[in-house]
Formats: structure tokens, sequence, C-alpha cells
């Protein structure tokens, strides 16, 4: 009974995961014929990573962490009072959103000026982008509310309407073929109207339960509660993100040319099962697990995690071994295009078999630390991932010099893996919870 209802959301969730990746990775193809694995490519990754930071980090994260249970509880007692409750929260989040996104579009744009070559250039890609916080980061909030409410497919379509923009943008300049750095800034304002549209198909979803959601400057004392909730998850879960903006730095500095983007390739194809089977599994089971810990039913939440990872064993392991026997020729048949050539293809391919080696134990960490946030412990995982941060910077650094983006890779495996086992004993040792039948 347990593993048939996460069963049957796994479904849900992985039906609209999978859309996304495969039009996620026609767009990494298309892309990497376009634009290549160069300079100004790598520019845009970096651009681009900051208003995906914040997406993960207040959305997707820590923000979808401590709402979820929250509103759980919330229902628990009143239905129209937990609707309301979520409208004050949310309509206060997208007001933070709105101030956020401007000012960090003008301090962007103010940095261009001075800025020039390398730097100019993503001061001027982050000035066009940054405001995309304000709808994806709003969207990530919304779809952890359609979540709370066992709706998992719009939540999970989100990201595909991101990436058919991105493949029409693309495939304009390969047929249009203007200079680099026109199309780049084609693809940043293609991604701006990608945000407001999902912003639009969720806000209308939502209106089915009664939620009204407008912008609120006036912060409430319900989301005070969220906030407080939310910190240690944001620290946690912004370390995470700081690793992702320190590797990109890092290989822009160290790396040769073109670093900044075989690294992100290599992560993209490694997403793709990370996506499907990780963050999937821990998608659906993370509501069930709330529900149960708001009940005050340990047995039925080690039930829930425990299902959840031999739903990651079972379908971690054949992906692991493919994706290392087969990675070079998946990078050959995916990038080796146009723009994209044999040595970038190579060092995208050795890369790949560095994350893969880590791929198990990322997936198996995505449920175990939404049994943490499940409890209401924020504070254990954003403790390990801030000392993550610290091993990860160091071991990058040193491992960079011998290896460049290589070793970068290495680095975030050897992590994932601490990160996982420590996560493992540290909820092994909770006898509330796995000291239970089904552990």
């Amino acid at each position: 009974m347990l593993q048939s209802k996460i069963s049957q959301a796994l479904v849900r969730v992985v039906s609209g995961t999978v859309l996304s990746r495969i039009l996620g990775f026609i767009r990494d193809i298309l892309s990497a014929m376009a634009f290549g694995a160069g300079p100004l490519w790598d520019a845009f990754l970096i651009a681009f990573t900051l208003p995906n930071v914040f997406r993960r980090i207040l959305g997707e994260g820590a923000f979808s962490s401590a709402f979820i249970p929250m509103f759980a509880k919330q229902r628990q007692h009143d239905v129209d009072g937990a609707v309301k409750w979520a409208s004050v929260v949310l309509g206060n989040v997208i007001a933070f959103l709105l101030v956020l996104g401007s000012l960090g579009s003008v301090l962007m744009f103010m940095t261009a000026f001075f800025c020039h070559d390398k730097w100019g250039n993503i001061a001027s890609f982050s000035g066009v982008l940054f405001p995309l916080v304000v709808p994806v980061c709003a969207v990530a909030g919304m779809g952890a509310l359609l979540n709370a409410y066992k709706v998992f497919t719009l939540p999970a379509l989100a990201s595909s309407i991101i990436n058919l923009f991105w493949i029409v943008a693309t495939l304009l300049v390969i047929y249009f073929k203007p200079d680099l750095q026109t199309g780049v800034m084609w693809l940043c304002f293609s991604l701006l109207l990608s945000g407001l549209v999902q912003f639009v198909l969720h806000f209308l979803y939502l209106r089915k339960f009664g939620c009204q959601i407008v912008p609120r400057f006036k912060l409430h004392k319900h989301t005070k509660d969220v906030l407080a909730k939310m910190l240690p998850a944001l620290l946690g879960l912004g370390a995470v993100q700081i690793n992702t903006v320190l590797d990109r730095i890092i290989a822009s500095v160290w790396a040769p040319d073109g670093g900044v983007s075989v690294l992100f390739y290599a992560n993209r194809i490694m997403q793709f099962p990370l996506a499907l089977i990780g963050i999937a599994v821990a998608t659906a089971s993370f509501p069930y697990m709330a529900d149960a810990a708001s009940k005050n039913n340990k047995a039925e939440l080690a039930q829930f995690l425990s299902k959840a990872q031999l739903l990651v064993l079972i379908f971690g392991l054949p992906a692991l071994i493919i994706g290392i026997i087969f990675a070079k020729d998946i990078v050959d048949i995916a990038f080796v295009h146009g723009a994209f050539g044999r040595s970038a293809g190579n060092r995208t391919a050795t890369a790949l078999i560095a994350y893969l080696t880590g791929l198990i134990f990322y997936c198996g960490l995505h449920p175990l630390v939404k049994a943490f946030h499940s409890l209401g412990d924020m504070q254990t995982p954003a403790k390990i991932s801030g000392l993550m941060v610290i091993l990860n910077l160091i071991l990058n650094l040193i491992l960079v010099q011998s290896y460049a983006e290589v070793g970068l890779a290495v680095s975030t495996a050897i992590c994932g893996c601490i990160s996982f086992l420590w996560h493992l004993w540290l909820l092994y040792t909770r006898e509330d919870v796995l000291g239970l039948p089904g552990w």
C-alpha cells in the first residue's frame, strides 16, 4: 500500500520529468551545435547560474522543505485556513522576488558598464537574466503548494516550458546565424518569456484550489514562521548551490577555455538519471513522509523512506553501469556536432565518468534529506552541507591543478558519497525512525 502510493506519485512526477529531460537533452544538443564550448558560452553559463541558484535555494529546495510540512499540519486542523495561509505566504515571497530581481538586474548592468571582455559579457548576460528569478522562484513555490495537494504533473512540466523556449531560440540562432553574442542575447530574452508563461499557468491552476495570490509587501506572521523553518534548509541548500558557483568560477580561472562548458554538458547528462531517479523519488515520497510525520506516525515514515531508497537502488545501479560504459558514445552522439569539436567531446566524456561515480549517492541523498525535513529537522542537513562546501572547495583547489575540470567533477562525486553516508548514519541512529520495522 505504501509503495503503491509512492509509485503512483512517482509515475506522475517521472512523466513530466521525462518530457522535460528529453527536451533538455535536445536543448543541450542544439546549444552545443550553435554555441560550442568557448569563452562566450562559458560567460552565458555563469550568468545563467545566478537565477538558477536562487531558484533552487529559494524555490525548489528550502521553501518547499519548510512549506510542505507546515501546510500539511495546517490542513489537518483547518482546510480553508490552510489555503489562506498559503496565499499569504506566497504573496510575500513574490513581493520579495520582485525587489530582488529588479535590484539584481540594475546591479549587473552597472557592473557591465565598467567591465570588458569575459567579465563584461557575464555581467551583461546576467543583467538580462537576473529578473528570471521572479517567475521561476515563484513557480517553484507554487509548485510546492501543488505538490502538497498531491498535484505533481504541472510542477514537473514547468522545466519543459523553459526547454521549449530555449530550443526555439537556439534553432533561430542556427537558422539566421547572427554573431555569437547576439545569439546568446536572443536566448536570454527567450528564457525571460518562458518564465512568464510558467508563472501564468501555475497561477491559473492554483485558483482551482481557491488560492488568490497577489504580491504582499508587508511581511506577515505566517511568512515569518516559514522563514524561521527555512533558514537552516536555506543555509544547507545554499551551500550546495555555492558549490555550483565555485565550480564554474574555478573552472573559468584555472581550467582551459571551455572548461565551464565541458562541466555543464557532462553535468547535464548526469542530471538526467539524477532527476528521473533521485529527485523524482524524493519529490513523490516527501508529501507522504510529511503527512506521516505530521500525524507522528514514525513507523509509516520509516517505511516510506525504505521504499524510496529501494526504488533508488533498483533504478540507479543500471543507470550508473550503462552511463560509465557508454559515456564516450553518449557524448559523441549528443554533442560532437557543429561548433562542438572532438576535443571538447573527449573532455566532456571524461568529466561525465567522474560525475557518474557519485550518481547512486546523490540519488539516495535526496530522499534522506527530505526525511530529515519531514521530521522538522532542518539543522542536520544544513550543517552537513556547510561542511561539504568547505571540503569541496579544498578538493577543487587541489584537484584542478592536475586534472583541470575533471578534478572538479571528482570532487563533486567524493562529496556526494561522504554526504550520503553521513546523512544515512545520523538518520539510522535516530531510534524513533530507523529502529522501527522497515529498516
